[in-house]
């Protein structure tokens, strides 16, 4: 299996639980909120991470270098930002404060996910030879502990 086909996959699991916060966000209180943001930080953080050690070191020599902050240094990546998100999220003390930060970060969940599938994994499937490509995604399989997809046939 192609990295990008795994990864695209667990986007399309992640999009329900979107979905879900956003729907009962606006309704539900503090402690459901923090809850949300739990799950949704455990899920999210545990795919980024995988995108992080497997995918991001084979394509980063074909990404843009971002735009340094004001004082020089490397701007936080949108997997930081997110993971930020959600711990404001849960720190929040008052739900209005708490509701506005995780609906925020949904937000920008899905921008993100439109600039992976939109951005990233064309890059990958353009600029990646397809073995690599599978070799990805076995070192992904082998993360989420499960067994190898089977080898294309040439």
């Amino acid at each position: 299996m192609k990295i990008t086909h795994a990864l695209r996959g667990e986007h399309g699991a992640i999009y329900p639980l979107l979905d879900i916060i956003q729907e009962s966000a606006p309704v539900v209180g503090i402690e459901s909120i923090r809850t949300q943001a739990r799950i949704l930080r455990a899920t999210l953080m545990s795919h980024a991470d995988i995108e992080d050690a497997v995918l991001r070191p084979a394509i980063e020599r074909y990404l843009p270098e971002p735009a340094p902050e004001p004082d020089g240094s490397r701007p936080p990546s949108d997997h930081q930002r997110i993971r930020a998100g959600l711990e404001h999220a849960m720190d929040a003390g008052l739900v209005e404060e708490a509701r506005r930060l995780l609906i925020q970060t949904v937000e920008a969940i899905s921008r993100h996910f439109a600039k992976e599938e939109g951005v990233i994994f064309a890059i990958a499937e353009c600029e990646l030879p397809e073995e690599v490509q599978h070799d990805l995604g076995a070192r992904w399989s082998a993360l989420r502990r499960m067994p190898p997809a089977p080898q294309p046939r040439a």
